[in-house]
């Protein structure tokens, strides 16, 4: 019968050399991965503008008449915010994960509400803001195209990324230009950024 070998220093080495080498290459994936989930991130949690700063525009004189639509937009906005899937996955008001179906149509449903507010308020504004609003409002409809047929949030999220960032900007831009003389800024509040685990307030109809 063959007597047991204990393993040599060479094999005991090797060993411990895979070892060492498989703990190097899991650590450098998790530091990838956390790489691109923190660039992910910023860039959906980034409701206006880039995740880079920006420049700041001043605010300039409105009508009075204009707030109304203000607070259209900044509802719609809201309700874009969070309909938007993070990372590839939206969430009910109970933090349940949606399946894309219903993803789908309450993005839908708010990209159509955000569209028809903006179309309905852009002649409101001077043309510094109709400017900005128009840029907007080509990327609502660009994505509304990508979403018809997006075939996961995932998908949706890669497909749209350079729009979705060049409409976010523009609405920046229109929002610093409204200011807050209306009560209420255009785009929409920090609150709705990680909904539904920040607020406890579900998607809006529109302003009361």
């Amino acid at each position: 019968m063959p007597r047991f070998q204990p393993p040599s220093v060479d094999q005991g080495r090797s060993k411990v050399g895979l070892i060492a080498a498989a703990a190097i290459g899991v650590a450098a994936a998790l530091v990838v991965m956390s790489g691109i989930y923190v660039a992910v991130v910023a860039n959906v949690f980034s409701h206006i503008g880039p995740a880079k700063p920006r420049r700041y525009l001043k605010p300039i004189p409105i009508a009075a008449s204009a707030c109304p639509y203000v607070r259209l937009m900044h509802a719609a906005a809201d309700n874009f915010q969070v309909a938007q899937p993070v990372l590839g996955v939206a969430f009910d008001e109970h933090a349940r994960v949606l399946p894309w179906p219903d993803t789908r149509a309450r993005l839908d449903a708010a990209l159509k509400s955000l569209e028809a507010a903006i179309q309905a308020s852009e002649p409101q504004f001077p043309p510094q803001i109709q400017d900005q609003l128009s840029v907007t409002l080509s990327a609502v409809r660009e994505g509304r195209v990508q979403l018809a047929v997006a075939n996961d949030g995932a998908d949706l999220v890669i497909a749209t990324g350079s729009v979705r960032e060049k409409g976010k900007l523009a609405f920046g831009y229109a929002s610093d230009l409204v200011g807050k003389k209306c009560g209420v800024m255009l785009g929409a509040d920090d609150s709705t950024v990680l909904y539904p685990f920040t607020t406890t307030t579900g998607p809006r109809s529109g302003p009361s």
